[in-house]
């Protein structure tokens, strides 16, 4: 589904930490996304340790179609 464009948005849960044994990275995530075309459109609800290392966030992806009618300027 990813590979046809299939899924329009994406929200997923990503941990900057390791939680899980086989936990994947947000890299990984990163890597398969940008395989399949879609963008990071954004990161919601960061939480942080008090010394302000990354705790998790919530990651929106789009896919290519959404990507073509957004502004592309907001997206990296």
């Amino acid at each position: 589904m990813l590979a046809a464009g299939s899924i329009d948005l994406i929200y997923l849960g990503i941990q900057f930490f390791k939680l899980y044994k086989g936990q994947t990275t947000f890299g990984e995530v990163e890597d398969i996304m940008s395989l399949n075309n879609y963008k990071l459109y954004g990161l919601f609800e960061i939480n942080c340790e008090g010394n302000g290392c990354l705790n998790f966030c919530n990651a929106l992806y789009v896919s290519p179609n959404i990507y073509e009618k957004l502004n592309p300027h907001y997206l990296f």
